[in-house]
């Protein structure tokens, strides 16, 4: 009896602070999402090519880590530019490993605003492989109205490596939401992501962003487009153009969306919502399907 009170209590687990060490995780059977508080940055090797190093979140799926980084950048009044939010200061984290989920807080010495984010990770049930949720709520602490651009930057790597490796990368309005997928054939899975946008008393604003970008890496900076990770630190200002729709052929893709709000009136928040879901392409499910026909013809045979 005390033993099963003990693995009941331990089940139950309080949330745990994580602040201190600049790092949360929580996991599940399916795989684990895990937070640093640097961004996204850019350095160059020896022969001066563009080396892009990981920030923000990151998220395993069955031993991949399919999410390389991802992170926020926003401007705050007309500012010369975006801020990457990992220059913010992390005032509380805690990692909660009954309820899968990263609760951070982060404040921004200047701005005006305090930002809190819970990651939530959901595990697999059929047509989904893992599902990760991101709330961002930005309140407007700095005693009056102020103007906020808020851009999410997301850089997958569906087979784990970050090469060119990914074939395709869509950009779709359904049902009045943006929704992104980026996809990888050759290994049978792709990434869905969609937003919403709410006011803190869960008033819908407006349920899509006013404005997205598909890109793709580029590791020589004398050669071809600026990556969308090099506008958002070049020191200037970026807003998203809402073009291409997609992209295809063999690379390695990164996407961003962005958020506006004119007004938003002292002490009011907002909160964005991220939903990414991971899924086997309709390829690996027909195969999986085909192979359970198999099993059960061989079963009846038996």
């Amino acid at each position: 009896m005390l033993g099963a009170l003990a693995l009941s209590f331990a089940a139950q687990a309080a949330p745990v602070d994580c602040a201190g060490g600049g790092q949360c995780m929580v996991s599940d059977v399916d795989g684990s999402i895990n937070v640093v508080a640097n961004s996204p940055a850019i350095t160059t090797d020896g022969f001066g090519f563009n080396v892009k190093n990981a920030g923000g979140l990151s998220w395993n799926v069955n031993g991949t880590n399919i999410l390389f980084s991802q992170s926020s950048f926003y401007r705050v009044n007309g500012a010369g530019q975006e801020s990457p939010v990992g220059g913010l200061l992390w005032s509380t984290a805690t990692e909660d490993s009954t309820e899968k989920q990263i609760r951070i807080r982060t404040e921004d010495g200047g701005q005006g605003i305090v930002v809190d984010t819970l990651y939530t990770l959901q595990s697999a049930i059929p047509g989904r492989t893992s599902q990760v949720l991101k709330d961002v709520q930005i309140t407007n602490t700095s005693g009056s109205a102020m103007s906020l651009n808020w851009i999410e930057f997301f850089d997958f790597d569906l087979s784990g490596v970050a090469v060119e490796d990914d074939d395709s990368l869509t950009s779709v309005l359904h049902a009045g939401t943006r929704v992104i997928t980026q996809g990888n054939s050759r290994i049978g899975r792709s990434v869905t992501s969609q937003w919403t946008m709410v006011t803190a008393d869960g008033t819908v604003i407006f349920d899509q962003p006013v404005g997205y970008q598909l890109s793709a890496w580029r590791s020589n900076p004398n050669s071809g487009t600026p990556s969308l990770l090099e506008s958002l630190l070049d020191g200037g200002v970026t807003n998203l153009g809402s073009t291409p729709d997609s992209l295809s052929g063999r690379n390695d893709y990164q996407y961003g969306v962005q958020f506006a709000v004119n007004d938003l009136a002292a002490g009011a928040s907002l909160t964005f919502r991220n939903t990414m879901t991971a899924v086997p392409e309709p390829s690996s499910i027909a195969l999986a399907v085909l192979a359970l026909g198999l099993m059960r013809r061989r079963s009846r045979k038996a």
